[in-house]
């Protein structure tokens, strides 16, 4: 009494083979003409049969446009393999699929950076401006808040204004200019600078980082 209860299902045969299914289970109903079909089944398959060196597998079939077909099997060694894609369920609202790691590194270092035009007044926003590269043309004017952007904000500014282009900031420690090792407070004309938003105390102090080409 102290044992599970098991059900088990053996084949009897006298002459074994890799691949022999041992059992399956069928899951069978009426389609819309009343004929039985089957929809789904489970099924264990000896993948070796030699002495010592047995091994099974469970594989899991479908029906699908009128046929069974495997479509998720889980090997001996521990292998799962899926015949379709592998839909996240992080964000229902989106198909997201599971991605290999050669697709996931390639994006850091495939994936070109996204530009973004700018030709009037700008508010600099996580959502809006992180990881860019922004065009600023004549007529640009940039602002920057710790509220709208917070700790890790980065973006890379091209000033093609035809005049140093001064940043705006509001919420940060130091608010009337960027810090910048030679005490530039603006991007130079024609130049490109990269704008780095942290704190290195978890936020008492916020800071805007100007690097790159600068102007007093």
């Amino acid at each position: 009494m102290t044992q599970p209860q098991t059900l088990k299902l053996r084949r009897i045969s006298s002459s074994p083979a890799a691949n022999d299914r041992l059992a399956v289970l069928e899951a069978t109903g009426n389609n819309s003409a009343a004929s039985e079909q089957t929809f789904a089944r489970l099924a264990a398959v000896a993948e070796t049969v030699t002495s010592g060196n047995e091994a099974g597998a469970l594989v899991f079939e479908t029906r699908a446009g009128g046929t069974v077909a495997e479509r998720f099997r889980i090997a001996s060694t521990g292998t799962a393999t899926l015949s379709g894609p592998l839909v996240l369920p992080g964000d229902p609202s989106a198909d997201q699929h599971a991605a290999t790691k050669r697709y996931v590194d390639g994006q850091f270092t495939e994936r070109r950076l996204a530009t973004q035009i700018l030709s009037g007044t700008t508010t600099l926003t996580h959502a809006n401006h992180n990881a860019r590269m922004l065009i600023a043309n004549t007529g640009t004017s940039l602002s920057l808040s710790w509220n709208n952007s917070g700790d890790g904000f980065s973006c890379v500014v091209v000033n093609r204004t035809g005049a140093d282009l001064p940043l705006s900031l509001s919420g940060f420690t130091v608010n009337t200019a960027p810090t910048n090792a030679d005490g530039f407070a603006k991007i130079r004309a024609g130049g490109v600078a990269s704008l780095l938003v942290y704190s290195p105390d978890g936020g008492t102090t916020k800071i805007c980082h100007l690097t790159g080409a600068g102007a007093p």
